[in-house]
């Protein structure tokens, strides 16, 4: 007789650091880069582009003028989102030309490396900050922070699912990845982030308890 299998609690979880899926016995993670992952066993799909915009606290540009060429960035102070090996510069792109870049360089008023530190950062009015565009919808809408030079982009990473083995995954994982891998998860709202919500690096993931055995 088949014993009846145990019951699987699925809860979310955000976290700064990389995330050992296979060893905290972890079902899927989304994860934002702008390099190449690592080689690993872990099944990856890739998701949708995670777009970086330029944005600045309403109070902010209203005691002190919006910016309308990256030459009037220097005249702003700035907040930077400090990564490994990555000097304080904002590299813009143009968003239709695509050849059309500039280097800003910065001497930030706040170095972090978390992102929802920079952006409350950013709504107290502290200075300009690129992040991406799904980090700042909730506060774009609300009206408390605004985009700055629309028509250029501060970089643009990547979402990307990881999980640890193709057979054996619960429904509601199955259905999860399904939904953000369609042809959804490329729309603009995904990308402002209706689907995911981030915390520093965009490292999120489900995790199920108790452990599972893959080939059952």
């Amino acid at each position: 007789m088949r014993r009846p299998r145990a019951k699987v609690n699925v809860v979310a979880h955000a976290s700064d650091r990389a995330i050992d899926i296979v060893g905290e016995n972890y079902d899927l993670a989304v994860r934002a880069h702008f390099d190449r992952l690592p080689e690993s066993n872990l099944v990856q799909r890739t998701l949708a582009p995670a777009p970086w915009f330029l944005f600045a606290g309403a109070g902010h540009l209203k005691a002190n003028g919006t910016p309308k060429t990256s030459q009037d960035l220097r005249n702003h102070p700035s907040l930077f989102m400090t990564r490994s090996s990555v000097e304080p510069v904002w590299r813009l792109r143009h968003a239709r030309r695509k050849r059309d870049e500039v280097v800003v360089p910065l001497t930030p008023r706040l170095l972090s490396d978390d992102m929802v530190g920079l952006q409350q950062a950013a709504i107290k009015g502290l200075g300009l900050v690129a992040l991406p565009a799904y980090v700042c919808r909730a506060a774009v809408r609300s009206g408390v922070l605004q985009r700055v030079l629309p028509d250029w982009l501060a970089g643009e990473a990547t979402l990307t699912a990881l999980i640890p083995y193709r057979q054996g995954l619960l429904p509601s994982v199955r259905a999860l990845l399904e939904s953000v891998s369609g042809p959804r998860s490329r729309s603009p709202a995904f990308q402002l982030g209706i689907a995911l919500q981030d915390r520093s690096k965009c490292r999120t993931a489900t995790r199920s308890s108790p452990k599972r055995n893959p080939q059952r």
